[in-house]
């Protein structure tokens, strides 16, 4: 078998996927999502060239972090993606272009005639289709897997015992369930198909979840920072993009794609334009966060024409794609530093952004001030913060000796 370097295998994987004329976002999803990830066990393994053997490993590894809740499914899909195209291109030369395994269930037989008919009449985003084409996939599957195999047999209770089932793997967006499924029933009952008074069910007002996530705290940013070789080119980049995150709580994507003229160093303040808001951001630069990112530029940024100030380390040095790649190098010195890591605990690079928030609120520093360093449109998003000021919770809680005395009188 002839030997291909990983990046160069990569890089022709690319120029296929392109050949097919697939979205942007598509492509850069893989590049991102899927080789990335593989790239990155590459460099670790220090292993240059492809062996099919050191991707299954890779799939293994994948599959325990997926076990252990360090990454999730849809993480875990986009990495086996990356490696089935890798390998067929590495092992016949070429690629056919054919959906990747994707997790999506099959609507069944008996209900494909009917989901056809609906997805014609949906009037609404690409993305707004997908998640509710989606979503009554998985009813329309449960429905077959209870039983009910005819639209006529649904009732109420099929509804409300699907909205149950599903709740666990939904629970941040249990309304686009709703919604989905009231506007299924609403297309039965306009086409005569099903005439049952789902609306007690559907059309009842729900408080929407906001869960508080948590942060990750200051001993375990010391520790990962402490695990960074600042004296190389590649640890001066990392240590000022994590040490950036720290002290301002910018979101990755808006790190990667940071430029050099964004800093003001007259008046020491960094102004951006947001990624997510497109709006536009002043924030004072700090000398902790100034001095970081000078002593790259000066001292181990490479040689480019790019705009961009964070490059990456390899030829040729090009900017980052886009966040994925910064929260690449967090996780890189967080297991470094041995600090366990799963879904929803709070250890990400956008963790930085929430201990940092958290810090301000702390440090009485007022909402509305808050929101603004934040870059937050609405002050909703905020006063999560609020809520991780864990003393002041703390000081809020009543005295339990008020409760006894008065349950013995």
């Amino acid at each position: 078998m002839k030997r291909i370097e990983i990046s160069k295998l990569i890089e022709n994987a690319v120029d296929c996927l392109s050949s097919f004329q697939l979205k942007p976002s598509t492509i850069t999803a893989y590049e991102c999502r899927s080789f990335n990830p593989v790239k990155i066990f590459y460099d670790e393994q220090q292993e240059v060239f492809y062996k099919t053997e050191l991707s299954a490993e890779f799939l293994v590894k994948t599959m325990e972090s997926f076990e252990t809740q360090e990454i999730s499914a849809g993480v875990k899909r986009f990495r086996e993606k990356g490696v089935s195209v890798l390998d067929e291109l590495y092992l016949t030369g070429h690629l056919t272009w054919r959906m990747r395994p994707t997790g999506k269930s099959v609507v069944p037989a008996c209900y494909a005639e009917v989901y056809e008919s609906f997805l014609k009449k949906l009037n609404c985003s690409d993305r707004h289709n997908n998640a509710v084409s989606s979503i009554i996939r998985k009813y329309l599957t449960y429905l077959n897997e209870k039983g009910v195999s005819s639209i006529g047999s649904i009732n109420m209770s099929d509804i409300r015992q699907f909205i149950v089932d599903v709740a666990p793997e939904h629970r941040g967006s249990m309304d686009y369930v709703v919604l989905a499924l009231r506007k299924f029933h609403n297309f039965l009952k306009e086409s005569n198909l099903l005439d049952i008074k789902f609306e007690a069910i559907l059309f009842v007002p729900r408080a929407r979840d906001r869960r508080v996530l948590p942060c990750i705290n200051h001993d375990e940013v010391n520790i990962i920072v402490q695990q960074i070789d600042v004296s190389s080119a590649m640890g001066k980049r990392d240590y000022a993009i994590i040490v950036l995150g720290t002290h301002t709580g910018l979101r990755a994507g808006d790190i990667a794609h940071l430029k050099l003229t964004a800093i003001d160093w007259n008046n020491n303040e960094i102004h951006l334009v947001q990624g997510k808001t497109n709006t536009p951001l002043a924030l004072p630069l700090t000398s902790s966060v100034g001095n970081a990112i000078a002593d790259y530029i000066l001292n181990g940024r490479p040689s480019s024409n790019s705009p961009y100030i964070f490059l990456r380390d390899v030829a040729p040095y090009q900017e980052f794609r886009d966040g994925v790649s910064i929260a690449c190098i967090f996780r890189r010195y967080l297991k470094k530093a041995g600090i366990t890591h799963k879904i929803g605990d709070g250890k990400t690079f956008h963790g930085l952004r929430r201990t940092f928030g958290t810090a301000l609120v702390v440090n009485d520093v007022a909402i509305t001030t808050v929101a603004q360093i934040l870059g937050h449109r609405n002050i909703e998003s905020t006063k999560q913060y609020i809520s991780l000021d864990v003393t002041r919770l703390k000081q809020c809680a009543l005295d339990f000796e008020s409760i006894r005395g008065a349950h013995c009188e």
